[in-house]
């Protein structure tokens, strides 16, 4: 046994510094697969025990029923279709990983008959959205659904590189996973393909543990990154991808998208528009692809397309407001005329929206002057709406391509 100080505060912020721990950390079973199986489990030791392994580049460890799963930060080759068969045939059993918390739980509906389910939590950049995918993938594969033919991801660590076979279902979630991403996924500071908004996937099997179906359910979409960011952060990545050579120029020009992604309001506040570790070209294509393996048609891609071009155009609206009178007007007819032609509404009715809305009172309706503030306000929540209006009807094509009727037994991660 020797004494190890571990200094807590090294290299963290001052919100999230705790008191010095000073304590003895013993090097027996210091290595230990399962942190409960330390010697003398405290503070110290788990987090000298966590150090060592991470250093050897093992980031999994048991903490009895829980998975600990420290984000390497570079690739590791510890997610192959050769690492996956030694979890499904048994061999790789004891060793910490995310396959095996997956093999449980099917285990678990296999063998026990029972619903499983699985809970990945952490802060963010933690990898809770690869660690979704990797279960996913490794659940899919279980049940002959795809294969992995190569071990590379676009840039922003979306799915790629699969080949679907077997059940169609088992593509398609993949495809669903892929199109969620990019219009719920986002650059921030901690993470370049951050979850900006909470999902419950549920996977459903038959007697023989094939997959039959799937459902996905999703919660409090960050809407107000639509119209605004932080530093270092960018919009949902369907915007950079929109604006992109993934698409031709023939198309953005149809929705009058004529600028680059810098010089539109609501993508250029955080000044990261382009990130040079995510292939807005690549992904937009994928993003695409997905659309077109869900069954969304040409024709609603296209009004797709067009609400999130109207979603940029709401933010170039330019208001004024008339001296004295507290009523806000419209400055140039251009980007009103751009967004109502993309939606199918009359410029009129856009701006009465948004300088004179109608407010009930009683049995009338009047109309109540804005000041240039709220109809700025009301512009973006326009914007907002319009988003997540889009995602929802997403979502609905989504789950309309995997679920099923049925009651079976299930799957659950979250």
């Amino acid at each position: 046994m020797h004494r190890r100080y571990v200094p807590f505060q090294k290299r963290l912020p001052l919100q999230k510094r705790v008191p010095r721990v000073e304590c003895e950390a013993p090097t027996l079973n210091s290595l230990a697969s399962d942190l409960c199986h330390l010697t003398e489990p405290n503070a110290a030791t788990v987090l000298d025990s966590l150090t060592r392994r991470y250093q050897q580049n093992v980031i999994h460890t048991y903490c009895g029923l829980f998975c600990v799963v420290l984000n390497p930060w570079r690739t590791l080759p510890i997610y192959t279709t050769d690492v996956m068969a030694t979890y499904r045939t048994g061999v790789g059993d004891g060793y910490p990983h995310v396959y095996m918390v997956a093999q449980s739980a099917y285990d678990g509906i296999l063998k026990g008959g029972r619903n499983q389910s699985i809970l990945i939590t952490g802060e963010s950049g933690a990898g809770k959205t690869e660690n979704t995918k990797k279960i996913i993938e490794y659940i899919l594969e279980c049940c002959g659904c795809i294969t992995k033919e190569q071990p590379q991801e676009p840039s922003n660590g979306m799915v790629n590189g699969y080949a679907t076979h077997g059940a169609a279902v088992g593509g398609d979630v993949i495809s669903a996973g892929v199109l969620l991403e990019a219009f719920g996924n986002a650059r921030t500071t901690h993470n370049n393909n951050s979850s900006r908004f909470g999902k419950f996937i549920r996977i459903e099997f038959n007697e023989h543990g094939k997959l039959q179906s799937a459902q996905i359910e999703c919660y409090l979409l960050e809407k107000s990154r639509v119209v605004n960011q932080d530093a270092g952060n960018r919009n949902f990545h369907v915007f950079y991808q929109l604006l992109s050579n993934a698409f031709p120029n023939e198309m953005r020009q149809k929705l009058l998208l004529t600028q680059t992604a810098d010089r539109y309001k609501f993508l250029n506040q955080g000044n990261v528009c382009i990130d040079k570790d995510i292939d807005d070209v690549a992904n937009g294509l994928i993003t695409d692809q997905a659309m077109d393996r869900l069954g969304i048609t040409g024709d609603e891609k296209l009004e797709v397309y067009s609400a999130l071009a109207a979603c940029l155009l709401i933010g170039e609206i330019k208001f004024g407001e008339r001296s004295g009178l507290d009523m806000s007007y419209v400055d140039g007819k251009a980007e009103i005329d751009a967004v109502t032609s993309l939606l199918g509404l009359k410029s009129s009715r856009l701006v009465e929206a948004l300088t004179q809305p109608s407010i009930r009172v009683g049995d009338k309706v009047i109309r109540k002057n804005q000041n240039m503030q709220k109809s700025v306000f009301s512009a973006a929540a326009l914007a907002k709406v319009l988003y997540e209006k889009v995602f929802k009807w997403l979502l609905g094509k989504c789950n309309e391509a995997i679920s099923a009727n049925t009651s079976m037994l299930s799957e659950s991660v979250m």
